[in-house]
């Protein structure tokens, strides 16, 4: 697996994940993108997690992923890339440039 428990991932958009694979309803290929993901899942991601971060809870036979927010069996080929942890809060002035300090 490449990613995991614990780890904020990025999730793929339908569109990308359809260019990149195909879609079909083939139950072979259900261990790349499984096809019920479409309808569902897209527009959960977008409204509830427009960003698309989710973090990984648990890894189900080393082949799928389970995220804390949405219970779902994810792929790798479905996540796009880690997510960094560090979050900085906006600056509201000039002068707090000189306060940020990288801990």
């Amino acid at each position: 697996m490449k990613y995991k428990v614990g780890d904020k991932v990025k999730i793929k958009t339908w569109d990308k994940m359809e260019k990149e694979y195909g879609i079909s309803t083939n139950r072979t290929d259900i261990d790349i993108i499984p096809y019920s993901f479409i309808p569902a899942m897209e527009n959960k991601l977008n409204n509830i997690f427009p960003q698309r971060n989710l973090t990984i809870r648990m890894v189900v036979r080393q082949q799928f992923y389970l995220m804390k927010e949405i219970n779902y069996y994810w792929t790798n080929e479905m996540i796009e890339c880690l997510v960094s942890e560090k979050i900085y809060e906006p600056i509201h002035s000039r002068f707090e440039i000189l306060d940020i300090r990288d801990d």
